[in-house]
């Protein structure tokens, strides 16, 4: 079972693209109260064509909130963490 605010990233793996949300609505996911979070942008982050997981930036500032361009940027660094990693495993590879 997922925690309550596991909803975030869920659609960017589910579907591997990026989302966003928001206006959270923190009583319904009381675990982000903590951080105030107002704003959430999922972005997947695949190693050799593989998912392996999702990077997540919460706003805890008010309006604007996240936008298309936001979620352009997000989507190329987590393109960039992904070749990173593969460039790290090959390294590492390499040197077996």
């Amino acid at each position: 079972m997922l925690p309550a605010d596991a909803f975030i990233p869920i659609d960017a793996l589910q579907n591997h693209r990026s989302f966003f949300v928001n206006q959270i609505d923190l009583s319904r996911f009381p675990a982000l109260s903590s951080t105030l979070a107002q704003a959430a942008l999922a972005a997947p982050v695949l190693l050799a064509g593989e998912l392996i997981g999702a990077i997540v930036f919460l706003r805890s500032a008010p309006a604007p909130g996240f936008d298309d361009d936001a979620v352009a940027k997000v989507t190329m660094l987590a393109a960039q963490l992904g070749a990173a990693l593969e460039a790290l495993r090959l390294h590492q590879l390499s040197r077996e």
